[in-house]
């Protein structure tokens, strides 16, 4: 009887520790008559069974213990938080990508974690599960050092994350990337994502759609939205699901029409500065500004380039827009055209003598050189990057005098023959 009084003891001790880790030293495993489990008992019990030193999480089954010795509820948290902090808690992480080895979440966040039962479902979680575990330390070799580190111990799946309906809850546009199934996968129906932070409204021209995160991730969202948008707009709640089809350009489309509505405003996003060679898929639909460029005319195949000192660019008009084609910063006016009439004759020679003779040149914005500044979003064609302009101004410009044709600073007889030189060659 005493020995049975201490094994009921023992038991007890372990119903006091639910799901924390426990070491029990110098015992055996024996199993139930049924085959339906195994029973915990000292080196009395089954001479049949080894002796083993037992590492793991005791549990009751089929007890009926008070709730009190049931230990503390789960904590959720997100892979990120699997560190010292929670180390040895009992935690649920929430529409994780995998279960085993890495997990990940649909922002990307991610720990170290095993699985310790024979997983049912796929090792990789395409649609976003919850699942519960236990936090643990570990040590690990790097190269010739030990090191200490912070896993998962996935002791349970509870499913599929339903919360939302199939939609999860997302702070950024790289979540919602990460909801693609891996290449080769069957999609037997679309995840969306619901944006829990704000998108900001960058760009909007037929039908396109260029957001930005709080992150400072750019997306292009195509298809059809409700109201129209400006830049600096806030659309609140959108619900999207990104590209299966298409994800060389990586669009993502709106789930719900009216979630995609501006909801407020804040200052307008202004694009970043880059040069040409700074530029790489990383960077898709950002919006950026590329300083000093020259504009190529269109090659062999309607080809335009950009040029500045670091690469080559291939430029798309795909917004329509509008090039400066002359030297009075886009302006369909000549510098040759004097008197504004949009004819270049002798009637300009007359008003660019009488300039000489009293000497009041008129001052004229016009440019330096034939540099340009392009703003606009980064795309991608056929494998290689290229830049679809929102906007193309001249790179700088001066003050200069009407009549200067020569760019030498001065209005005098040689700008006379650089008008007349002109109306003989048109």
């Amino acid at each position: 009887m005493r020995r049975l009084h201490l094994f009921l003891i023992t038991i007890m001790a372990a119903l006091a520790v639910h799901a924390h880790d426990v070491y029990l030293k110098n015992s055996t495993i024996r199993a139930t008559d049924d085959g339906q489990g195994y029973i915990l008992t000292d080196k009395q019990g089954n001479e049949r069974t080894a002796n083993f030193d037992i590492t793991g999480v005791a549990a009751p089954y089929n007890l009926e213990a008070p709730e009190e010795i049931a230990g503390d509820d789960p904590i959720v948290i997100t892979p990120n938080q699997v560190g010292p902090s929670t180390c040895g808690h009992e935690v649920i992480l929430r529409q994780v990508l995998a279960y085993t080895g890495r997990i990940s979440n649909f922002d990307g966040e991610t720990c170290e974690g095993y699985i310790t039962y024979d997983p049912i479902l796929p090792t990789v979680l395409t649609w976003g599960y919850d699942i519960k575990g236990v936090v643990e330390e570990y040590e690990y070799w790097e190269i010739l050092y030990q090191r200490t580190g912070y896993r998962l111990r996935v002791d349970n799946i509870i499913g599929l994350h339903s919360g939302h309906n199939d939609i999860a809850d997302i702070k950024r546009i790289k979540g919602l990337y990460n909801m693609r199934p891996p290449k080769g996968d069957d999609i037997y129906f679309f995840l969306s994502g619901h944006f829990v932070e704000p998108l900001t409204v960058v760009y909007e021209n037929g039908g396109l759609l260029y957001v930005r995160d709080s992150y400072g991730d750019y997306a292009l969202v195509e298809g059809f939205f409700q109201g129209t948008f400006i830049n600096g707009d806030l659309i609140y709640d959108a619900i999207a699901y990104p590209d299966y089809y298409y994800a060389e350009y990586n669009p993502i489309f709106p789930t719900d029409i009216s979630s995609f509505t501006p909801g407020g405003h804040h200052d307008a996003v202004e694009p970043d500065v880059f040069s040409i060679n700074d530029l790489d898929t990383d960077l898709l639909h950002h919006y950026v500004r590329i300083n000093a460029v020259t504009l190529t005319d269109a090659d062999d195949q309607g080809r335009q380039f950009i040029v500045d000192d670091t690469g080559t660019l291939q430029l798309l008009d795909r917004f329509s827009t509008g090039i400066p084609q002359d030297s009075n910063n886009g302006s369909d006016r000549l510098p040759e055209d004097l008197n504004g009439d949009s004819m270049v004759n002798v009637s300009d020679i007359n008003i660019l003598i009488n300039t000489i003779l009293t000497g009041t040149a008129a001052k004229t914005a016009t440019t330096a050189g034939t540099l340009y500044d392009v703003i606009g979003f980064l795309g991608i064609r056929n494998g290689q990057l290229v830049f679809y302009p929102t906007e193309i101004i001249y790179h700088e410009n001066v003050e200069t005098q009407a009549g200067d044709l020569n760019d030498d600073g001065r209005v005098n007889i040689s700008d006379i023959n650089c008008l007349i030189h002109y109306i003989l060659n048109h």
